[in-house]
């Protein structure tokens, strides 16, 4: 799989982001963020916010803003409008995720969007209004949120296809040498 970013497998918060990822302080925007105040706890919280393998970041299990407020609260304060910071959030995928990863994160997003439209959308009938003295068809939501709930088990279906994929490339990443696995001890486990 070949990270761009290292992450130990046991890995602290306290580490500084930028000995681990030496390599990111010359790559825009990530060069203009290492200068700064507590950049490294920053790139943490852009890992937070970015990272979708749940091994290493169970943050990333939490919606958005919610993740943001995690970190907010028990970390690092971040003004996530800062431009640098919000050129870091965009790039980091680019720059930092393998296309396997990047690919399950954009799929668990768009699951979590596709969840919160059925939760918010509620749902219309078709119905004729006048207005100015003509009428009006007001088309409802209701045979469009069927349609799509009908095509929901197809889309899990495509996610667990990348995830599978994610789980294989990462087993494969965890081989060493000679194709043996790793022992518990080089897994960290113990």
């Amino acid at each position: 799989m070949g990270n761009f970013v290292r992450i130990s497998k046991k890995f602290d918060i306290d580490q500084d982001f930028w000995e681990l990822n030496p390599q990111l302080k010359i790559i825009p925007p990530f060069s203009t963020l290492y200068p700064k105040k507590n950049s490294s706890k920053i790139m943490w919280a852009i890992f937070f916010m970015c990272d979708p393998d749940e091994d290493d970041n169970l943050l990333f299990r939490l919606e958005l803003e919610e993740r943001k407020k995690v970190i907010e609260e028990n970390y690092v304060e971040v003004n996530w409008e800062d431009e640098t910071i919000a050129a870091c959030l965009v790039e980091y995928p680019w720059s930092c995720l393998t296309s396997i990863q990047r690919a399950l994160k954009e799929e668990k997003d768009s699951l979590v969007a596709r969840s919160h439209l059925f939760r918010d959308t509620v749902p219309t009938l078709d119905k004729t209004t006048i207005i100015d003295g003509k009428p009006f068809n007001m088309k409802g939501t209701a045979l469009q949120l069927d349609a799509m709930r009908a095509k929901t088990l197809k889309i899990y279906e495509e996610f667990e296809k990348v995830e599978a994929k994610f789980k294989k490339a990462k087993s494969e990443d965890a081989r060493v040498y000679g194709g043996r696995k790793e022992t518990l001890s080089e897994q960290g486990q113990i």
